[in-house]
């Protein structure tokens, strides 16, 4: 039976941990709360046709027996006063239930001699068929010599309500041990361990972490981050596209303020970094001091010492107060040595150094740059 019950409920995905038995379970909801409950006692449960008994002592079960009737004795029935209905006359069951009494009384000396001490149960609780009426109660606590009560599920499900079109059906003592064991499956245990009779070939192994369940929940994780990120780059990145195209609005906007006669802006910033070098070129290009315009003397005589020979267009001529840089083109290489040679002879210049001097294929022309160092004469 089991090797079919186990695998529908694994692949529903309710994989089985624990066999518990349910003497146990209702041994623990019984006494769960009870001031003596460390102490010795023993539990006697009365169904339909065996009585079972249970020695619970510091804490745990330590002996457990089931006691077959020599033919059932209660029915699944109540009698007008509210007893569970006998399926044999009264005097008989009595009879049955002092022989089910020696069973229990021989139990407990031989569970007392195996251990180091005797265990002596202090009380009785009884529960099931024989805690329906007070009748048994006596029978029990005259046999075993013991004080007895009696528990009823409902005395320890305190806080169980039932609805209101189940209290007119609802028989306690023929279905309150199953609510019972049903509560009890669904508590959750921190420290204390029952019994587990799951061995075998069923006995639980490891528990995987790619079981069907598992994986549906990780691939599910998976997915719902890397949505999340997904969304979180996507606006991220929206805001910086947003952002990137106000700051570039805001400089286009400060370049045609800059320069009024821009009509194509491309790129802004390069745009105006170019135009302010070349506006602080010019500031500086051509500096008319007082006194003697050293500008147009210094452009006098650069003028003067090129031959008229070597044919040279200047694109760039720049003059400062220490220096003049002077940038164009030429036929050969040999003008610029000459241009070089001439006007390193003028006094003005204490050092005339070329800079660079190279082809341009594609014009047929030589590029050069010259670098003058005035001398303070000039």
């Amino acid at each position: 039976m089991l090797a079919g019950f186990f695998p529908l409920l694994t692949e529903k995905g309710f994989p089985v941990r624990t066999i518990a038995v349910s003497l146990e379970l209702l041994v623990r909801q019984y006494i769960a709360g009870d001031e003596g409950k460390n102490g010795p006692i023993l539990f006697v449960h009365g169904g339909p046709h065996a009585l079972y008994m249970a020695l619970w002592t510091d804490g745990q079960i330590v002996f457990m027996r089931r006691i077959a009737y020599p033919e059932p004795i209660f029915t699944a029935s109540l009698t007008g006063s509210g007893e569970i209905a006998l399926t044999i006359d009264r005097k008989t069951a009595e009879q049955y239930m002092h022989a089910v009494c020696e069973r229990i009384r021989t139990s407990l000396y031989y569970v007392g001699a195996d251990g180091d001490s005797p265990l002596s149960p202090q009380q009785v609780i009884l529960s099931g068929c024989i805690a329906a009426s007070g009748s048994w109660k006596t029978f029990f606590g005259r046999e075993l010599t013991l004080p007895v009560m009696t528990r009823e599920p409902m005395d320890v499900l305190s806080a169980v309500r039932l609805a209101e079109s189940v209290q007119g059906r609802w028989n306690n003592r023929l279905y309150g041990p199953a609510l019972l064991l049903a509560v009890s499956g669904l508590q959750k245990k921190k420290k204390e361990r029952g019994l587990n009779f799951l061995k075998g070939e069923f006995a639980p192994g490891p528990i995987s972490l790619f079981s069907r369940r598992s994986l549906t929940a990780i691939a599910a994780g998976i997915g719902l981050v890397l949505l999340v990120g997904s969304a979180l780059l996507w606006i991220g990145a929206h805001n910086l596209d947003v952002r990137a195209a106000d700051l570039h609005k805001q400089m286009v906007g400060l370049y045609k303020q800059t320069f009024p006669g821009a009509t194509r802006v491309t790129r802004p910033y390069l745009q105006m970094k170019s135009g302010l070098q070349e506006v602080q070129g010019a500031e500086v290009a051509l500096p008319l001091f007082s006194g003697e315009k050293r500008a147009l003397v210094l452009l006098a005589d650069i003028s003067s010492r090129i031959p008229k020979d070597v044919n040279i267009h200047v694109s760039r001529l720049v003059i400062d107060r220490e220096s003049v840089q002077m940038k164009g083109v030429t036929d050969a290489f040999n003008n610029v040595d000459v241009i070089k040679n001439k006007l390193a002879a003028s006094p003005r210049y204490a050092e005339v150094k070329i800079v660079s001097a190279a082809a341009d294929k594609k014009k047929g022309k030589i590029r050069f740059e010259i670098h003058l160092l005035l001398s303070e004469a000039s």
